[in-house]
């Protein structure tokens, strides 16, 4: 199968991002429900979903960086790069 979901020009859309995306999306409804039936602020309900994902993205990439630190030690540079190699 291919990794690719969509290509278009220069950007790439892989399978695993969407489906990450799909699970964010289906995670922040029902925590959007929760948040009603427990009378809890849906603004606050809001920011912490935006700032769970930010911070969830950022983490991913630390423990990555962690696992693979030899690698990233003789190449600091490719720390702050995204996507894959070709």
């Amino acid at each position: 199968m291919n990794p690719i979901a969509i290509d278009f020009w220069k950007i790439s859309i892989t399978w695993y991002s969407l489906f990450i995306l799909f699970g964010v999306f289906v995670a922040s409804i029902i925590f959007i429900k929760e948040c009603k039936k427990y009378k809890i602020n849906e603004d606050f309900a809001n920011n912490l979903i935006f700032w769970v994902v930010i911070l969830g993205i950022i983490g991913a990439r630390v423990y990555y960086i962690a696992f693979n630190l030899p690698y990233y030690t003789s190449n600091p540079g490719e720390i702050f790069k995204y996507g894959m190699v070709d």
